[in-house]
Parts: structure tokens; sequence; C-alpha cells
């Protein structure tokens, strides 16, 4: 509908738009704006993806969360194994691992459950960057200021982060360490571009 209505202008990687179609992939994407996750889920049919817990209880989203089965962040070692379980299925997961949108002009922090998940399913992580353009929808700019000019939203996939060498770390040093060194190789590729 912002498409039709003239606001928004969606770029969407053609090389991206092909693997949503033909792969399942645990996407962990950077998180600028309201509608990210209406973006992807829009390109992905088998789209599943981590909700917070208490949008279980939102009256106005209740339903539709329980509905399309989205993994609740209520637990932690349920949460991971929910996910690799997803991912083992076939879905498309779907992860913002700042676990909110990101503040513009911050330095980005990155939780572990998104490299926790990728280790605990050895499922290679596609990072997606996701900008916006002028910024709108983005974190202290309400919803109804609308910019000057059309928003033009950018979907991009980096090169995937291929999960053996991690995996080799964690039988090496242990899982806690390749975490932490998955997380900041996540970290590099989500924002290279913004540095």
């Amino acid at each position: 509908m912002m498409r039709f209505l003239q606001v928004l202008k969606l770029e969407v990687d053609p090389q991206l738009k092909k693997r949503l179609a033909t792969e399942s992939l645990f996407i962990c994407a950077s998180h600028p704006t309201l509608i990210d996750v209406v973006i992807l889920h829009s390109l992905i049919e088998n789209a599943n993806c981590i909700v917070k817990a208490a949008l279980r209880e939102s009256f106005a989203l209740s339903s539709p969360v329980r509905a399309a089965s989205y993994i609740a962040n209520d637990s932690g070692p349920e949460l991971i194994e929910a996910c690799a379980a997803s991912l083992a299925r076939g879905d498309t997961l779907v992860v913002f691992p700042e676990g909110t949108r990101s503040v513009p002009g911050k330095e980005p922090k990155l939780h572990h459950g998104a490299a926790a998940i990728a280790l605990a399913s050895h499922h290679n992580i596609t990072p997606v960057c996701i900008t916006c353009t002028p910024p709108a929808l983005m974190k202290g700019i309400s919803w109804y200021q609308v910019p000057e000019r059309k928003m033009c939203i950018s979907v991009r996939a980096a090169p995937d982060i291929g999960i053996e060498p991690f995996l080799e770390a964690e039988k090496d040093l242990g899982r806690p360490i390749a975490v932490r060194r998955l997380t900041q190789e996540l970290k590099n590729r989500l924002f290279a571009q913004a540095r």
C-alpha cells in the first residue's frame, strides 16, 4: 500500500530476492525502521521470526502472532531450540540481533542469541542490511512524521557467514568464545557500509 501511495520506494537486492524464493535462510538483519519485519516477510513465503513475548498478550496482535506460530523471546534454551527446529523444518528465520530498532548515530550493540542459534542449528547466517533514506519510522522519529520526499528502503545481503569455522572454534575454545566471535563477525558484515 505504501508503494501504491507513492510514499515508499523499495529496492531489494535481486540475488537476495532469488534466494528467498528458493532457499531456507537464517537471516540476521539490521533494524532501522518500524516496518522492517513487514518488508522482509512480504518477500518470504515460509517466514518465521522471534517476537517479544508481550505481543502474545497484546489485544491487537496476539491472534496473528499465535496463528503464525512465531517464536516468543521469553525463554533462553527453549528459544534457541525452537529457532533451530524452525530452520530444520525449512523455514526462513528472521532475527534482528539488536533486539530492537537501531538508534541513529549510536554504535549498534548485538545480542548473542543469533550466534547461539547459528551454532545450535549448524546453519550459515545471511546478514541483511536494511537502510532508509531519508530517515523515517526510526527511533526518535514519530511514525506520523512524514519525510519531505519519498522514503527509499534498501534491502541488501552481505556475503553469508559460514558456520564451520565457528563450530571449530566452539570445539577448541568453548561455546562462549565462539558465540562472541560470531557475533562480532555478524556486526562487521551488517554495519560495514555504515562506517
